[in-house]
């Protein structure tokens, strides 16, 4: 299908809401997917005919993503558990279970569930919602991508979720059925399409998790990225998997099944290579031999950004303050990873798979609170080991950190502003208590579970 669309055709950049001094962009849809289109192509990438049943249905938006889901003629009723009886379930588990799932997840890589008034396209109630309900065997999910980067981002999420499914069984990522890194198609856009998974995103429930529940699944994300670790111990380069087509995938047209013979380290695909429309910019963007060359790389990212990059819309104040930090940068890059005089850093160093937004939000739990899915895969690359010995996003150190648990009883009830606005969002239930109740909470779940991962 011939294009005359560029390889951004969609993405438009403009200046982010601003939580402190530091300016930056963030990407936005410029042009949004069509459902009609997209059942278009459902229907041909899975051979429906015209009177079978192809139902488009817009889901939310997840990070640089749109989500969609697809249910077809295939589509069987099967029962769904509720968020009442996962809990009720969860309470009952062995706290001393850790052993990963024995089957892969075929999830949709997509559930995101930020707490945010619905956007402007709506939701349609009739097919599935975060907490599950209306689940049926053979509903699809198809993820269309913003092009921030082009071709490789899409290339490297399909490519690194087929060499877990062949070669980490035990690690829950989602089924690829299809998938099309340019926008060269009825869509207009990079699109994969996957089969949805059963599961609630842990979120939802996190409040109604007894403690020992808690605990074992914080041991049991360790578990899977230390498989991440084992698996891709063999691994040179720093960068983001590549997608090897097969026999029978051509470039622009839907990929299907199959997996990568053998493993390829492309590009690093990074936000900090694409954030602020920097794709342009001429530093190295890899695969990378060592640290010192990433964060070398990283740094002329960075060091543009904060002086040309946004020298069109920041103060005079800003841009001295992004050339300060910049000399900063460059003067630590050198202490940390020192060389000869005039000799180049040529050292080729290990690197393993690591997936840095490990959120609450990111993961599904079936009826006895195991994970049933890891999903967002987008940008997950190899790294140093240092790099890969980090908490997961949701335990990572906020502005708070209480060491006493914090009881319940000496907090006040939620005030009716409070529980306006949880009406009019999809926050969870405060269940009548003040937002500073949940908060100190989880900062206290944070601080105990740290210790347990």
């Amino acid at each position: 299908m011939a294009s005359n669309r560029g390889p951004q055709h969609g993405l438009d950049w403009r200046p982010a809401a601003q939580w402190d001094d530091e300016p930056r962009a963030e990407a936005r849809w410029d042009k949004r997917p069509s459902k009609s289109a997209i059942e278009k192509l459902c229907r041909s990438v899975l051979a429906i005919p015209a009177h079978g049943t192809c139902k488009v249905s817009y889901f939310d938006d997840f990070r640089y993503n749109e989500l969609y889901f697809v249910r077809t003629s295939a589509t069987v009723a099967s029962p769904t558990p509720t968020e009442s009886t996962i809990a009720e379930s969860i309470d009952t588990a062995s706290s001393t279970s850790t052993s990963p799932a024995t089957s892969i997840g075929t999830s949709i890589a997509t559930i995101d569930g930020h707490a945010q008034e619905d956007n402007e396209r709506g939701r349609d109630e009739d097919l599935p919602n975060y907490d599950n309900e209306g689940f049926q065997e053979g509903d699809l999910v198809i993820s269309v991508s913003l092009p921030v980067y082009p071709r490789l981002k899409v290339r490297g999420e399909v490519a690194t979720m087929r060499y877990l499914a062949a070669h980490a069984p035990n690690i829950p990522v989602p089924e690829v059925l299809a998938w099309d890194d340019t926008n060269n198609n009825e869509i207009g856009f990079e699109w994969i399409l996957m089969k949805r998974m059963r599961g609630i995103p842990a979120w939802r429930i996190w409040r109604k998790l007894p403690w020992h529940s808690k605990v074992a699944f914080a041991e049991m994300l360790a578990g899977y990225q230390a498989q991440l670790i084992r698996l891709s111990s063999g691994f040179k380069r720093i960068g983001t998997m590549d997608t090897i087509l097969e026999v029978g995938e051509g470039q622009g047209e839907p990929a299907r099944g199959g997996v990568a013979v053998t493993p390829k380290l492309g590009p690093l695909v990074s936000s900090a290579f694409f954030l602020n429309d920097e794709l342009d910019h001429g530093a190295a963007r890899g695969p990378f031999r060592n640290s010192r060359e990433w964060i070398e790389a990283e740094f002329q990212i960075i060091a543009y950004e904060q002086t040309v990059g946004i020298s069109d819309w920041a103060s005079q104040e800003q841009l001295d303050k992004g050339m300060e930090t910049a000399e900063r940068m460059r003067v630590l890059i050198s202490k940390l990873f020192p060389v000869e005089d005039g000799q180049a850093d040529d050292r080729a160093e290990s690197t393993f798979l690591h997936h840095d937004d490990l959120d609450l939000y990111n993961i599904l739990i079936d009826e006895d609170g195991r994970i049933t899915g890891i999903l967002d895969w987008q940008c997950v690359s190899a790294v140093p080991l240092w790099a890969t010995l980090c908490m997961p996003t949701f335990l990572r150190v906020r502005d708070y950190m209480p060491y006493e648990e914090p009881q319940r009883d000496k907090y006040p009830d939620e005030s009716d502003d409070e529980r306006r606005r949880l009406r009019s969002t999809r926050e969870l239930d405060s269940e009548g208590k003040c937002f500073s109740y949940w908060y100190e909470r989880m900062g206290y779940d944070v601080t105990q579970l740290s210790e347990v991962y």
